[in-house]
């Protein structure tokens, strides 16, 4: 092996191979077994200059010279000091490469599993997570998770949570998602990290909206001060129990998420009419809620069953006091009623009349069906005056018409009741 050229083992030939143990009698002191810049031999000369090592022209390194300071590997030239240090100052950079790769490594997965990567957001550059880089990321968010119907993450990204969210659920939201999805979201992209106001267009069903929602940072994060309605239901079907999308309403006051909504009662044979069905838009809404209560084609049928049903008793009663606004007094300008012998028939027309009877809920009490239909009714009754006694005495007065029925419709037992 030359002594100019690096070695190919482990090292072990010390004597002749540059840049490890002792130089050898051609090789200059330089590598890891001596120290540039020094000679083990008195030098002669010392001062003078040395020409550059490996330039154009000139000699190459001298075994003994007045000054023996070398370039380092790879920059002076290809001197044969320089040709045996090579491999290694390129393998030492490779493994500070293979390091810093590690490092980085470590470092990231070390990010990752402490909670500091930034959660991923949905398409568009949004952020459903509460730490948004951007005011306009916890809009999108927002609006994506409502879409989504995932009513958890939506609270999440609200700065101040409602008193009662319980219509604020998963359930609540399907049914809103059925009947009016939010779909083509649009928000603009705010920078400005000082934004207190963020603006967002999407469609609720068929319906396009132009929405503005305030952002709150006091928390250090990007949040959502006002992303719900507060809606009053108070003088809305007063006196009925009422539920929206099928979820019972606990108070007057609700909060609800932009959706659709239908207001509906849990009261039997009552309904609250396509009125009742509203849209949030957008936060800070106030809908016009139309609700109408009225019987149900159920409801309906039983009021009528039950109000002829007790038409027909009060007909076939002879007491004086039958009920159903037909009560007879006992006795009437000195003529005294026989009990058990009054006799009471309807006309055609009347019979026509109590056929078609339909029911009204009323305004002021709404779980209460009624009716003011009129049928007049032909009266007779056995009596007495003077010690002499009368058949068949015609009788002529208010028990000649029905009363108004009356049947509260929520009741758990419906029964027939009767207002003059």
């Amino acid at each position: 092996m030359s002594n100019n050229d690096a070695p190919d083992g482990d090292g072990s030939e010390t004597a002749n191979a540059s840049g490890f143990g002792r130089p050898g009698p051609d090789q200059p002191d330089f590598g890891y077994g001596g120290q540039s810049g020094q000679s083990p031999h008195p030098v002669a000369g010392a001062g003078q200059e040395q020409p550059s090592y490996g330039g154009p022209g000139q000699p190459g390194p001298q075994p003994y010279g007045p000054s023996r300071h070398y370039e380092p590997a790879g920059v002076g030239g290809s001197g044969p000091g320089n040709r045996g240090k090579l491999p290694f100052i390129l393998g030492g950079v490779g493994l500070a490469f293979v390091l810093v790769v590690v490092l980085i490594i470590v470092a990231v997965v070390h990010t990752v599993a402490g909670g500091g990567a930034a959660e991923a957001g949905p398409a568009g550059g949004s952020s459903a997570s509460s730490k948004a880089e951007k005011a306009s990321d916890v809009v999108h968010g927002y609006l994506d998770a409502l879409a989504a119907g995932d009513s958890a993450k939506a609270l999440g990204l609200l700065s101040k949570q409602p008193s009662d969210p319980s219509l604020m659920t998963d359930e609540v939201l399907k049914a809103s998602r059925k009947a009016a999805p939010i779909t083509a979201i649009a928000v603009p992209e705010v920078t400005d990290k000082y934004a207190y106001q963020v603006s967002a267009s999407y469609k609720l069903g068929d319906r396009l909206v132009d929405a503005k929602f305030s952002i709150d940072d006091s928390s250090g994060h990007y949040l959502i001060s006002d992303g719900y309605a507060e809606i009053d239901l108070s003088y809305t079907a007063e006196g009925l129990p009422l539920t929206i999308n099928g979820v019972k309403v606990a108070a007057d006051k609700v909060a609800l998420f932009p959706g659709a909504y239908v207001l509906g009662t849990t009261a039997d044979y009552i309904t609250l009419g396509s009125g009742a069905d509203f849209l949030v838009q957008q936060p800070n809404d106030y809908p016009r809620i139309e609700a109408k209560p009225s019987l149900t084609a159920a409801g309906q049928r039983v009021f009528k069953e039950k109000v002829a049903t007790a038409i027909n008793a009060c007909l076939a009663s002879k007491k004086l006091k039958a009920g159903c606004g037909l009560d007879l007094p006992s006795s009437v300008d000195g003529y005294k009623f026989k009990e058990g012998t009054v006799k009471r028939t309807l006309n055609a027309e009347s019979r026509w009349k109590i056929k078609g009877i339909k029911g009204e809920l009323d305004y002021s009490a709404p779980t209460v069906a009624e009716s003011d239909f009129y049928a007049y009714i032909e009266t007779k009754v056995d009596g007495a005056k003077g010690g002499r006694t009368y058949r068949g005495l015609g009788y002529y007065g208010g028990a000649n018409s029905f009363g108004s029925p009356k049947i509260d419709m929520s009741a758990k037992k419906l029964t027939v009741e009767w207002e003059d």
